[in-house]
């Protein structure tokens, strides 16, 4: 029957936290619903490749809010933390927090699951609210953000068939030591709809559209208030990436279509700590940041994306910001809108800009073929000092890579 765990306190269904044990068996809840939870853990810490949990809803009557230990990763989502196995035909729709304080490990937040390693999550949906507080702060540290699964590590971790119908709020601040190359070249703050970070597959999932959602308001001396379903307002962040459906692919992302507003706001003062507060941002659609060799295919975005900030580096793309890899048969449609603008804080806007109707900077190993922009482009108040450089194009914003106008 159904579940109501009101004034119960628990721990965890299985709580080995070194994952030196695992559940192995079956867990089938039978079509039924977990309410009144109020929890600081996952349902299961780790669960074996033996494992399925399926047939199971927890509802909005539940709520978690994860805390970082002083030893160990945070691998954090309301059923699993550290995923090996099946999850079937499950449904969460409790809000879930991070709380605050100065962390210095890796943090892996899903709605649903935390880490996805040789284990698969298919016909699941998450339809509560993430929230990460603004004073959750992380030094040099990869922190992962999925509607779905904060991180999927392995080649063969999947999420198939699963859909996105809440809402992501990252207030979280990102800090480096310094600007060397590592910090550069790899985005760490990653937010997806489904997955902050794809190594493995992502096949036919969908994110929806929350109104009003997220709202973020401005202020340079009148209120500018803007609204989205997949949000990020930092005022410091070195380097990220957020898109509708992952923030970063390793892997594949075939299939999937966005239909959230993805709202990125960046608000620090410009001085000479700029490039610390924020230097590369990646927004897209469908992928913000696509590595080399990896695969976008078969995708919609269908949501606005609205971009306010003053990073020194900007990338926007209606299907990927940065792509290194492979796109094809993607198609960013007439609903979206691509916007982007200043913060409002100050009277700069970002300094380089790379914006394109389905790539903002397609890279020379990059493969395209057969896509489509139908969206319109809006840019306003970017930098315009010496020195700088801006690419806005109807389909790609700067292409170094061969392209065959037939396709």
């Amino acid at each position: 029957k159904d579940l109501d765990l009101k004034n119960f306190e628990y721990s965890v269904i299985w709580p080995d936290a070194s994952y030196k044990k695992e559940f192995k068996g079956t867990f089938d809840g039978d079509g039924h619903t977990i309410s009144g939870l109020a929890a600081t853990t996952p349902l299961f810490k780790a669960t074996s490749s033996s494992s399925t949990i399926q047939h199971l809803t927890i509802d909005d009557r539940c709520s978690y809010t994860f805390t970082h230990s002083s030893v160990a990763e945070l691998d954090a989502g309301a059923v699993v933390g550290y995923l090996r196995g099946a999850l079937q035909d499950v449904t969460v729709e409790a809000n879930i927090s991070l709380a605050g304080g100065d962390i210095s490990k890796v943090t892996a937040l899903g709605g649903i699951a935390g880490r996805v390693v040789v284990g698969k999550l298919e016909s699941c949906c998450y339809s509560g609210n993430i929230v990460v507080p603004d004073d959750f702060t992380v030094a040099a540290q990869k922190t992962y953000i999925g509607g779905l699964v904060g991180d999927i590590t392995n080649a063969d971790g999947l999420i198939k068939d699963s859909d996105f119908m809440g809402t992501i709020d990252n207030q979280g601040q990102l800090t480096v030591p310094s600007e060397d190359n590592d910090y550069k070249n790899n985005p760490h703050l990653l937010i997806g709809g489904i997955v902050g970070l794809n190594t493995g597959t992502v096949d036919g999932c969908t994110t929806y559209n929350q109104n009003p959602g997220i709202t973020v308001i401005l202020n340079d001396g009148s209120d500018h208030p803007y609204s989205g379903t997949i949000v990020t307002h930092s005022t410091i962040a070195y380097h990220y990436a957020i898109a509708g459906i992952a923030g970063r692919n390793d892997g594949t992302v075939t299939d999937c279509t966005n239909n959230a507003v993805v709202l990125n706001i960046f608000s620090a003062e410009r001085g000479t700590s700029g490039n610390m507060n924020g230097r590369y941002l990646e927004v897209g659609g469908i992928v913000g940041y696509n590595s080399s060799d990896k695969t976008i295919s078969g995708c919609t975005n269908n949501g606005g994306i609205i971009t306010r900030a003053n990073p020194k580096m900007q990338y926007v793309g209606g299907i990927v910001a940065w792509n290194d890899g492979t796109v094809s048969s993607c198609e960013n449609s007439s609903t979206a809108t691509i916007g982007m603008g200043t913060s409002h804080i100050t009277p700069y806007g970002a300094r380089m800009t790379y914006v394109g109707g389905v790539i903002g900077h397609n890279r020379s190993s990059a493969s395209v073929s057969n896509i489509q922009n139908n969206a319109t482009i809006t840019v306003s108040r970017v930098e315009s000092t010496g020195g700088v450089t801006h690419r806005i194009g109807g389909v790609i914003g700067q292409n170094d890579a061969a392209i065959d106008g037939t396709d």
